[in-house]
């Protein structure tokens, strides 16, 4: 690995960055507390296919949200979900 010379202009910089983007970060929006689940644990849940989840992911009856590398639903949704009528067809 080639190691590159920063001036203290360009450290400076970076320290600057660096400290952006721990407030960037302490100031997200965490997840609520709930329980995430994946496509296929959801569709479990529910009684559903996975693909079925993933579908209505994509026309936007359900809302996922990236969780590390996975898209992930909320156990709070899906029953609010499962509760409103006509919400499965």
């Amino acid at each position: 690995m080639e190691t590159i010379e920063l001036s203290g202009s360009d450290r400076d910089l970076i320290r600057a960055l660096t400290a952006e983007l721990r407030r960037f970060n302490d100031n997200a929006e965490k997840p609520r507390h709930d329980t995430w689940f994946t496509y296929q644990e959801a569709g479990e849940y529910i009684g559903r296919t996975r693909q079925t989840i993933s579908r209505w992911a994509k026309c936007g009856k359900l809302h996922p949200r990236l969780i590390g590398l996975q898209n992930r639903i909320a156990k709070s949704e899906l029953d609010g979900f499962l509760k409103t009528p006509c919400s499965t067809t």
